[in-house]
């Protein structure tokens, strides 16, 4: 990962993940690109029911004053420059654009605590991302802060006929950090021993033959509560999730938990688009 874009909101809420991603950068010794996306404004006039529209010029001056914050805030000694850029249009698909026109290996953005309840239920910025990326997105909590991951939990809900390379983001990370993986499923009372048998080749274990991988189960109806809990007995720094499409055996006992997990992480979420 030597290119790693860094989506941001400009607010207060967005600077832990701004900085985390640019000491990740540092340490992947990786180019960062810090970008806004923006709309025309509207604004409610005072004592009346209309409404006026920020233009777009006045909405760019104001992202850029917030890309030169945040920017001075974290670039501190870095050697290598920190591209800022504030772009014009949708943010999903601005973000996603500039990720394609960049090269970008790596998308970086922040969840914020507040108002999780209301972006459960309509969706959010970072919930469409997760759908659409055709790169790594890392999901930062509010509030986290950046500690090098020796500890990386991968949500093991991995199929046979996945590409093991779809974990290479996750292993130039172990390869960086001297990380240990511990790879959890988590599944239904009773279910255990129906999936090892609808998965009797995991391609998890061709990592062994390179990396040291610890394998768990856990047993338990809520997959998001087992995986924080692990999260939290073996002081994990990164927890890892693949989201893809499942067979209907598998559904019955391993529904997709990334959007909630998404929303409940308590340390940073490395999402892996198959």
């Amino acid at each position: 990962m030597k290119r790693i874009l860094i989506a941001t909101d400009l607010s207060s809420a967005s600077d832990c993940a701004v900085e985390y991603g640019f000491r990740l950068a540092s340490a992947l010794d990786a180019t960062v690109i810090l970008v806004a996306a923006y709309e025309e404004v509207p604004i409610p006039v005072t004592d009346t029911m209309s409404m006026t529209v920020v233009d777009a010029p006045g909405v760019r001056a104001l992202v850029e004053q917030g890309l030169q914050r945040q920017q001075a805030l974290f670039q501190q000694d870095r050697l290598q420059p920190i591209e800022t850029m504030a772009v014009h249009g949708p943010v999903v698909r601005s973000i996603l654009d500039t990720v394609e026109e960049l090269g970008a290996d790596l998308i970086v953005v922040g969840m914020k605590g507040k108002g999780k309840r209301l972006r459960k239920l309509f969706g959010s910025t970072v919930t469409a991302l997760a759908r659409k990326t055709p790169v790594p997105l890392l999901v930062i909590p509010e509030e986290a802060s950046y500690v090098p991951p020796a500890n990386i939990l991968l949500g093991n809900d991995i199929r046979p006929d996945t590409d093991i390379h779809v974990l290479d983001p996750m292993m130039e990370l172990v390869a960086t950090f001297a990380s240990r993986v511990y790879a959890l499923r988590v599944v239904k009372k009773g279910a255990k021993e129906f999936i090892e048998v609808i998965h009797p080749r995991n391609p998890l274990l061709e990592m062994n033959k390179i990396w040291e991988v610890k394998y768990e189960y856990r047993l338990g109806d809520d997959v998001v509560t087992a995986l924080n809990e692990f999260v939290r007995q073996h002081n994990i720094q990164l927890a890892v999730m693949v989201p893809h499409a499942h067979s209907i055996p598998e559904r019955w006992f391993l529904r997709g938990h990334t959007r909630e997990m998404i929303f409940e992480a308590t340390v940073p979420l490395l999402i892996l688009p198959e």
